[in-house]
């Protein structure tokens, strides 16, 4: 049923089955060559379908004729009749595939199949070289290619029916086959003339091409879009998600927040009365004690304990002692400054810290204090009476020297009848006793610390410097990480500073460098010992502020001041 057309064709009608062929063969080609980037399924069965379909309507054409040789005359009907029935079973199969969201269409593809693959089969059987095979497979194809067809066009206006976007232009495809199949059958039958025969075939041809073709694009866009709307509506939600994880977070971390504040105030307040804990008053007392070491400003010390306060306990029973310990806190807190801090030191003794405040001051707040806890009456208890207490801290005293001194005070306090302040004794300073106030004590550098040597007075201001601003970090209550840091940066000049130092004095042949060198090594090990301490957090920050500070930055430039370098060579024109 596919005659060789006769070869008195015109050259329009030539070109114009060639332009079907070439739209043909181009959209298979595109469609193939997007089917890898995009990874869609459809746009493979498309490419081949159209490829298929350029491929027989060339050998079907009377345009090839100026290119086949002569011996392949006689095999080009068979192919095209193979090429043929390969195009309407891809044509079946993508079918099927572009309807099969519609249960009516998935009915009918088993049928479909079954028709395409036995076209098939009668295509290649008419391969053999036997005229009755030949004519017997071809008017088989000429009835099943019609029922394909037919098959097709019932599927798509049932899934039309069913709302399918695709149906309508497949049904033009499906009616355009039916065109195709219909010019071959009036071509074979001699019912039209050769040349209108086929171009109403290549016309159908082409249309069904680009029926299918729109159809393709429209679909692929539609998916696009429904894929970008799903991702949109995934990153939606995935952002609803991370804002709702973002919030239990945020919850989370409050209350982590809270509990890490809970646990720090546990951990440095007396949980009984509220005051401060012996641990956190060291590491502020540190602090504090730094700075007036530097003169900057007084700082006092008050020591109480509760007269009789074991008869409290025996006679009431401790709930009532602790009674009186919790009024009593309550008490002294009120009558206190916003910068005194009070502090349970332990049993019925308690300390309050009086930063800026001279002895002076310090005895009137004493004996404030000691007079509003007398004139309170607990219930059933009554009375309560302390004994107080009082020291200035002096340059060059440490922690618990001060400390000592102001319980000496207390137990004169005491011993003189209780009930009442005691002032503890004066402690000479080391400016008092003559000695040479280490530079950082002063409060500022100045050229009273100067050796003479421009390389070492510029490494001494800077150790000076860099003491200083740990000493303000750790008044601060700056973190441990901070002054750690400083620290760090401090201990680091200081053994560039010693290195140099070492170096000078040996230049100037000091008698004595060998000892100052080994003194350097002694000072440098114990501090990078205690740095390392306080980063494992066995060391309090405060104490390794007071060393490094003390006596490896002031005690070392006092020495350095006084007995080695007062001999440099122009040390007085310097002066």
């Amino acid at each position: 049923m596919s005659p060789v057309p006769p070869p008195a064709l015109g050259g329009h009608a030539l070109a114009y089955q060639a332009l079907i062929i070439g739209i043909l063969a181009a959209q298979g080609v595109l469609a193939s060559l997007a089917y890898r980037p995009l990874g869609e399924p459809l746009l493979k069965q498309v490419g081949l379908f159209l490829l298929a379909s350029a491929a027989a309507g060339a050998t079907y054409s009377g345009a090839t004729e100026v290119f086949r040789p002569e011996h392949l005359t006689g095999w080009l009907d068979p192919i095209s009749l193979v090429l043929g029935a390969t195009s309407f079973g891809l044509w079946g199969r993508l079918s099927a595939s572009i309807l099969s969201d519609s249960s009516s269409a998935r009915r009918l593809a088993p049928g479909q199949r079954s028709v395409a693959a036995v076209a098939l089969f009668l295509a290649v059987l008419a391969l053999v070289p036997n005229e009755a095979i030949h004519l017997l497979a071809e008017g088989s194809l000429g009835i099943l290619t019609p029922t394909l067809a037919a098959m097709t066009l019932l599927a798509a206006l049932r899934a039309r029916g069913e709302g399918n976007q695709d149906a309508t232009a497949l049904a033009l495809g499906s009616a355009a086959l039916l065109v195709c199949s219909g010019a071959l059958w009036a071509l074979h039958m001699d019912w039209v003339a050769h040349a209108p025969g086929m171009g109403i075939l290549y016309t159908a041809m082409g249309a069904q091409g680009l029926l299918l073709g729109g159809t393709i694009l429209d679909r692929m866009g539609r998916l696009r879009r429904e894929r970008d709307q799903a991702l949109a509506d995934q990153l939606a939600l995935a952002e609803g998600q991370a804002a709702e994880l973002e919030a239990m977070l945020e919850v989370r971390n409050r209350e982590l927040m809270l509990r890490l504040q809970e646990l720090e105030t546990a951990s440095t307040t007396d949980s009984l009365t509220g005051a401060w804990n012996r641990r956190r008053f060291e590491e502020v007392a540190l602090g504090q004690l730094a700075l007036a070491q530097r003169g900057s400003e007084p700082l006092s010390l008050i020591v109480m304990d509760l007269d009789h306060f074991k008869r409290i306990n025996d006679t009431y029973g401790h709930t009532k002692g602790d009674e009186v310990l919790v009024g009593t806190a309550a008490l002294i807190r009120q009558n206190l400054r916003v910068s005194d801090l009070l502090v349970r030191w332990g049993g019925e003794e308690f300390l309050v810290l009086a930063p800026g405040t001279a002895l002076e001051g310090a005895m009137a707040l004493a004996e404030k204090l000691r007079s509003a806890l007398a004139a309170e009456a607990f219930p059933q208890v009554g009375q309560v009476t302390m004994s107080l207490g009082v020291a200035q801290c002096v340059l060059g005293e440490d922690l618990k020297a001060w400390i000592d001194r102001a319980d000496q005070a207390l137990y004169e306090a005491k011993d003189r009848g209780r009930n009442q302040c005691v002032a503890a004794a004066p402690l000479r300073s080391r400016a008092d006793a003559g000695e040479p106030a280490p530079a950082i004590t002063a409060g500022g550098w100045g050229p009273e610390y100067e050796c003479g040597h421009p390389l070492m007075d510029n490494q001494h201001q800077r150790l000076h410097l860099l003491a200083t601003a740990a000493l303000t970090l750790l008044s601060q209550r700056a973190s441990a990480a901070e002054i750690l840091a400083s620290l760090e940066s401090l201990v680091a000049i200081a053994a560039q500073h010693f290195q140099d130092e070492e170096a000078l004095l040996r230049d100037l042949k000091h008698p004595q460098w060998e000892a100052h060198s080994a003194e350097h090594q002694g000072l440098l090990h114990k501090a990078r010992y205690i740095l390392n301490e306080a980063a494992a957090g066995r060391v309090e920050v405060g104490a390794l502020v007071q060393y490094l500070v003390r006596d490896l930055v002031e005690q070392h430039i006092d020495s350095d001041q006084r007995d080695y370098f007062r001999a440099l060579p122009g040390r007085a024109e310097g002066g």
